[in-house]
């Protein structure tokens, strides 16, 4: 892909992504406000804000657009990449945790597949080297690991949940697989941290993004605010 249209596609010359790269899933205005973001420029797919420390890039929610994103982002100057989103859990116990760093994603890696509630997944890794400095932080802050499937259907999760009872995943979301995938292709280096709103079982997204709306936002801030807060600490202990 040549310079014309990466900027085309993020309203930014490739020369001005910083080494440390963030990108965020919807809803993107939290975060605009919770990192004092002023100046958004809009590309065809991506949006771009940056700070002294980092490149913001806000993707659309769904499969293609973090994996892509990391795929754009690997003739620039970024050497670390971190993903920040929303999950769905099937755990009431994950929901008193608004903060968790993913280490496996699985997927079934089709459409088809995933309404079809195959059992057939693939899985791949952060491929992030961690720090005893860093893993220390992380249990003080009470950061925990855990794995998430990635799907390709909403319509579908609450099926193929109880269909794959087996697979050691408490979180769901659609992009960390592709965002990890893209990563270890790239050799980039980087990491998922993702907040769960709602419970699958409980059918509660619609309720929590409704009624509940206000709690949810809360929920959101609140993850913004530890997430920035690691990311800072993991770049001045990396460098």
């Amino acid at each position: 892909m040549d310079k014309k249209e990466f900027e085309i596609l993020f309203g930014v010359k490739i020369d001005k992504i910083k080494k440390f790269c963030v990108i965020i899933l919807p809803p993107h205005r939290i975060y605009e406000k919770q990192f004092n973001l002023k100046k958004i420029t809009k590309g065809l797919i991506y949006k771009y804000a940056e700070n002294s420390e980092f490149s913001f890039i806000f993707a659309p929610m769904g499969i293609p657009f973090s994996g892509d994103c990391v795929l754009y982002l690997q003739k620039s100057k970024c050497k670390k990449i971190f993903l920040l989103g929303l999950a769905g859990t099937t755990s009431e116990k994950h929901q008193q945790n608004n903060l968790f760093l993913i280490q496996k994603a699985f997927s079934p890696d089709s459409f088809s597949l995933t309404i079809d509630l195959k059992k057939q997944f693939l899985s791949t890794s952060t491929n992030f080297k961690f720090t005893n400095t860093i893993k220390n932080y992380l249990k003080e802050q009470n950061i925990l690991f855990e794995n998430c499937i990635s799907l390709y259907s909403l319509f579908s999760e609450y099926n193929f949940i109880k269909e794959n009872k087996n697979i050691k995943a408490g979180l769901l979301d659609f992009e960390t697989f592709s965002f990890y995938y893209a990563l270890n292709k790239t050799q980039k280096e980087g990491f998922a941290l993702l907040c769960p709103t709602d419970n699958i079982i409980k059918k509660e997204i619609h309720e929590n993004f409704g009624k509940n709306k206000n709690k949810t936002t809360k929920t959101i801030e609140t993850f913004a605010k530890k997430s920035i807060n690691l990311l800072k600490f993991i770049i001045n202990e990396t460098g």
